[in-house]
This record gives structure tokens, C-alpha cells and sequence, in this order.
């Protein structure tokens, strides 16, 4: 029990101080953001990396934390699919104003684990490959879970046990848990309870 304790203090602890840097970055330019290549230009910090399922929403927070409203469909950076088929093929990074002002930071959308298309040995390959090679360095990986899923299944063990291995015991340090989709109406919070 402890440990379980300790890890969430720990990420607990982590949220905090990773919503404190970002909420410092308020010097900026004015620009708009845009999707980029890594070998265009030094990637600003921080850069953060968004991992998790197919459909739950990595896109939708990416363009969030850009500070791209979603009912703008002209100016989403990252494509949203509105069903549970794999819509981000590749990986991408885009750069922006920490919602929308504020100082460039590096945000990375990643395609999901548990692939419509079955494409997860493949992704994980290009992933590994994308961070050791390209993005180099992450302050914050943020691992986006849909709110109406209760269990970690096999298949995202199998993934959260193939990054341990790749990046070591270490990568946990960097991991922030989100959760989309939560409902908060009171139906839904009493069933909860």
C-alpha cells in the first residue's frame, strides 16, 4: 500500500509542478501554431508527448493545450476523429502558445495504442524511434485515458510494460495520467460514488 501511496504523491507532486512551469510561461510572441518537422528548428520547452488508446483523446487535448477551439474546424492543428477508428497515422509535433498565449512550447500527438488498423507493433517501433532520435528529451509525457474505460486492459499493460523497458524504470518519473471523457453530471457522479 504504500507504494501505491508514494506513487501518487509522486504524480501528484509532478501535475503540480508541471502546471507551475507552464502556467510561468506568459512571455511570448504572437504566433500561430503549427505542425513542424523536428530537423526544422530547435524545438522549444518544454515538450511534452501525448500517449494513450486509440480514441481517447490525445488530439482534442493537443489542440487544447495549444488554445485551439475545437468548434473552429479550420484552425484545429491536429485532425479529430469523431468514432474509434485510428485517425493520427504518424506522429506529429506541433509548436504553439501554451493555451493560446504565453510562451512556444513543443506539443507531440502520437498515434493510439490498440490500432484500429493493428498497426501497434509498428507504431511502437516508430515511437521509440521518434523519441531517441528526433524529440531527443520530454519534460512530461502524458498518458490520456478515456473516463468511460475502468481497467487497464492487457493491451495497454503490454504497452506501459514495452516504454519500461525501452526507457527504464525512469520514464515513470516523466508520466502524467489525464483522463478524458469524465462526466460530471450528477447522475454520473452519483454512480460513481
Amino acid at each position: 500500500m504504500g507504494s501505491y501511496i508514494k506513487m501518487f504523491l509522486c504524480t501528484t507532486l509532478l501535475l503540480f509542478l508541471s502546471c507551475l512551469v507552464l502556467t510561468q510561461l506568459t512571455r511570448a510572441q504572437d504566433q500561430t501554431p503549427s505542425i513542424v518537422s523536428p530537423g526544422d528548428l530547435e524545438l522549444p520547452r518544454p515538450r511534452i508527448v501525448i500517449v494513450g488508446p486509440t480514441g481517447s483523446g490525445k488530439s482534442s487535448l493537443a489542440n487544447a493545450l495549444l488554445g485551439i477551439d475545437p468548434e473552429h474546424e479550420d484552425s484545429v492543428l491536429f485532425t479529430v476523429c469523431e468514432n474509434m477508428d485510428s485517425c493520427t497515422k504518424e506522429i506529429s509535433l506541433g509548436i504553439g502558445q501554451w493555451l493560446g498565449k504565453g510562451q512556444n512550447f513543443t506539443v507531440v500527438d502520437s498515434p493510439g495504442f490498440g490500432d484500429s488498423d493493428n498497426q501497434d507493433v509498428v507504431l511502437m517501433k516508430e515511437m521509440t524511434r521518434f523519441l531517441k532520435n528526433d524529440i531527443k528529451t520530454a519534460e512530461v509525457i502524458v498518458l490520456v485515458l478515456g473516463g468511460r474505460e475502468t481497467r487497464f486492459n492487457s493491451g495497454l499493460q503490454s504497452v506501459l510494460q514495452q516504454y519500461s523497458t525501452l526507457f527504464g524504470q525512469q520514464w515513470w518519473n516523466h508520466l502524467l495520467v489525464a483522463v478524458s471523457f469524465w462526466e460530471f453530471d450528477q447522475y454520473t457522479i452519483d454512480r460513481r460514488q
